[in-house]
């Protein structure tokens, strides 16, 4: 889930790892495709190939808990785009707006999106002068570790990669409405019946295979790697 927000660049927003071939630049950039689509209408149309992007942390807490879902990604991420990501221990200041360029800042908070329950929210960050992925931060909702609490641990992974997803420009691939709006659960379906880990809600793996990219994701995780023009 992502919500918007107005700041300087803001666009107002390892177990199993996928075999790729690292994307080389395209002569047009492309936005969207079967199961996924890139978030233009927030300003990101690429991943900056020549620079890494490393993950960060807002306390200490937020780092023990979210480290487990965000290392076994890394080589998705990275194999994908053809951009490399690193994922550190470091613990910043954040005080809004956006963080040091390229810095994915991952947070826990309680119920970030508007008080809701069980949903976190997203503010990626765009790159004025190229629009690639500029960094973020991913606020997770704290309550999925309270004892109230009875997805199971791939649904929660399921989310925290989400919310990555969206830092590094992937958009929601939803069927939308008469006014634009996506339609819950409305995505195409793999050959299992497993929806884009993008889908909006609740999309991706399930079991052992929960919060890693899915095939679509990887696609459009390969073209923010293709739009990248250097």
């Amino acid at each position: 889930m992502k919500t918007r927000t107005a700041a300087v660049l803001l666009a107002v927003v390892a177990a199993v790892v996928a075999v790729t071939t690292a994307p080389t630049a395209s002569a047009a950039q492309v936005y969207s495709g079967r199961g996924w689509a890139i978030e233009t209408s927030w300003g990101i149309h690429s991943v900056n190939r020549s620079e890494p992007y490393t993950f960060t942390f807002t306390s200490a807490a937020a780092r023990e808990r979210l480290t487990p879902y965000i290392a076994p990604v890394l080589g998705q991420l990275s194999s994908a785009t053809g951009a490399k990501f690193v994922l550190s221990r470091t613990v910043e200041g954040f005080t809004g707006g956006c963080p040091t360029k390229h810095h994915l800042v991952m947070s826990l908070d309680y119920r970030p999106l508007n008080g809701q329950r069980g949903m976190s929210r997203a503010l990626p960050c765009y790159d004025t002068v190229d629009h690639s992925a500029f960094g973020g931060i991913a606020r997770i909702d704290s309550e999925y570790w309270t004892p109230a609490w009875k997805d199971p641990d791939w649904w929660k992974a399921n989310a925290v990669v989400h919310e990555i997803g969206h830092l590094v420009g992937l958009d929601h691939p939803n069927a939308k409405d008469a006014k634009g709006a996506d339609i819950p659960f409305r995505c195409v379906t793999d050959a299992r019946g497993f929806r884009p880990l993008m889908c909006s809600p609740n999309g991706g793996y399930s079991g052992s295979r929960g919060g890693r990219f899915t095939d679509f994701d990887l696609a459009g995780l390969r073209q923010l790697g293709r739009n990248w023009t250097a």
